[in-house]
């Protein structure tokens, strides 16, 4: 995501490595509890995408998203995406829009 905010012009290259250093600083202080990518997870996707109606745009990676909160119990999802916002019901997860974060400088 941060790769294409700067090749459209959003996002400068400055700040997309500290939002880069941020996230790593984040992992490495366990803010973020990241759930392993498994064959099991990547089957579910598989199976839960098949379903989905041909006018729901979804990426790979929002599916995985969206699958993996619900394997991980919970009922709903944040995101600033208007078409991951648009899938959630579709997998039984209510999605809560989000306001675009502040890009430090």
């Amino acid at each position: 995501m941060l790769h294409r905010r700067v090749r459209e012009g959003t996002l400068s290259a400055a700040q997309e490595i500290r939002l880069r250093t941020l996230f790593l600083e984040d992992i490495e202080n366990d803010v973020w509890n990241l759930a392993p990518l498994t064959n099991r997870l990547m089957r579910r996707v598989e199976f839960m995408t098949r379903k989905l109606p041909s006018s729901c745009f979804l990426r790979a990676g929002d599916a995985i998203h969206i699958v993996s909160a619900s394997e991980g119990g919970f009922n709903e999802i944040w995101t600033n995406d208007r078409h991951l916002l648009a899938a959630a019901a579709h997998f039984g997860i209510v999605g809560r829009a989000v306001a675009r974060p502040i890009i430090p400088g």
